[in-house]
């Protein structure tokens, strides 16, 4: 083995297990994937018939390239499989590369507040006449007050709304979270046992259900109708609400589609987050919404499937429903949000055609990466973040600009004011 794998070995942290969740109820955080580098190197060299030195190597030119991959991202993509990859190597981006990538697009921060804040996103866009999901209510511990919406301030209000059999099915969130930490999806309530019935089967005891929101969720938490998915998506993984992910970039001719992938979920899993186990990746034609590949797992787990798990629906081959009409929502958004440059928007397809379930201005691109086998950083990309640098540069401008006109008109109402006379 060489220094340089040897010194390697040495610097990678031990495996650090996932913490233990402390709710019972809700996912408050994301369970960690533990990649020991030294085991991952020997298993990979010899089920791949690859050099250490070779895995190393590469290894290192991820971590310095433009991606800046982690070793565990290299894993997690696969790029030790030489045969399945897609274009170059260098072309895929880790979680610091798109640290890098997101500021540079999205450098107008005006609008984050509205994209990030689920209640204030869906109330903008239900104002454009854009489909999202319907709120049943919103609990608060303190506030504003949101006149529109039924709101619940503390326990007693929660017990009552949860109590209630109208309030059946919903599905709920924070108002603030992503990857679908806290949330929860529920069909019904049993006044004798007290315990909601989730979709997922399993039943929670309502007062614990209360007590994690009132812990983790006292600034916000939402209340909203639960979608029902497309007849044809129910017949692949029943009444669980898979979103397509569609990545926009707003440049110099407007908003485009850049990439696409579909989240379906899978097991025991209600949200569609594929670093929930056992949930699922399509990779899609982006002419006819067809599904080319799917994958459950990461790194060596991965796994090819043709067939959802549960239902033995056919995945590779099916058609993702209104897919052309998901593109067009997708688009839409991005006007509405055009100051946002890079977006990645969920939409979930219905019998109506589709609801916008989120969007994100930071968005994750190594789900479409790991499912496709490329990396992001292609020759649309590069123009498009070449002509966002050329922007930005002219709205810095223009904010000096406007920033020494204000010295100047307060210098002069300063010098007009009764106390310099």
């Amino acid at each position: 083995m060489s220094d340089a794998a040897v010194k390697l070995m040495e610097a990678a942290p031990a495996p650090v297990l996932a913490p233990a969740n402390d709710t019972h109820v809700l996912d408050v955080s994301e369970t960690e994937k533990v990649l020991p580098l030294p085991l991952m190197l020997k298993v990979i060299s010899t089920r791949f018939d690859k050099p250490l030195q070779s895995i190393v190597g590469e290894i290192a030119m991820a971590t310095f390239g433009q991606g800046k991959l982690s070793s565990e991202e290299y894993f997690t993509l696969r790029l030790f499989d030489d045969k399945n990859i897609i274009g170059e190597k260098s072309a895929f981006c880790g979680m610091t590369g798109m640290r890098k990538l997101w500021p540079a697009a999205n450098y107008i921060s005006d609008w984050f507040g509205p994209i990030t804040d689920k209640l204030a996103f869906d109330t903008l866009l239900r104002g454009y006449g854009l489909p999202v999901i319907k709120m049943r209510a919103y609990f608060c511990t303190a506030g504003f007050r949101v006149p529109a919406q039924r709101q619940l301030r503390s326990r007693d209000d929660l017990k009552a709304f949860l109590s209630d059999p109208a309030s059946y099915p919903f599905f709920s969130k924070p108002r603030a979270s992503l990857m679908s930490l806290g949330s929860a999806s529920a069909t019904g309530f049993d006044a004798a046992t007290g315990h909601l019935q989730l979709l997922s089967g399993k039943t929670v005891a309502l007062d614990a259900f209360i007590d994690d929101i009132l812990t983790h969720f006292g600034d916000g938490y939402l209340f909203q109708e639960r979608v029902v998915p497309h007849q044809d998506v129910r017949a692949i993984c029943g009444d669980r609400l898979p979103t397509v992910r569609v990545y926009t970039l707003n440049g110099e001719n407007g908003p485009e589609v850049f990439r696409i992938c579909w989240k379906v979920p899978a097991g025991k899993n209600v949200a569609d987050n594929f670093w929930r186990k056992g949930n699922i990746l399509c990779a899609v034609d982006y002419q006819t919404g067809v599904v080319t590949r799917a994958i459950q797992g990461v790194a060596l787990d991965q796994q090819e499937i043709t067939h959802h798990p549960d239902t033995g629906a056919q995945l590779v081959g099916a058609t993702i429903p209104n897919f052309n009409t998901i593109l067009a929502l997708a688009l839409e958004a991005a006007s509405v949000f055009k100051d946002i440059r890079v977006v990645g928007w969920d939409i979930a397809p219905t019998d109506d055609g589709g609801v916008i379930v989120e969007g994100n201005h930071a968005p994750d691109f190594k789900l479409v990466q790991m499912v496709e086998r490329r990396g992001i950083f292609d020759v649309r990309l590069s123009a498009f973040l070449a002509w966002c640098k050329s922007e930005k540069s002219k709205y810095e401008a223009s904010l000096k600009a406007r920033r020494r006109d204000q010295i100047g008109e307060d210098l002069r109402t300063f010098k007009k004011s009764a106390w310099m006379k």
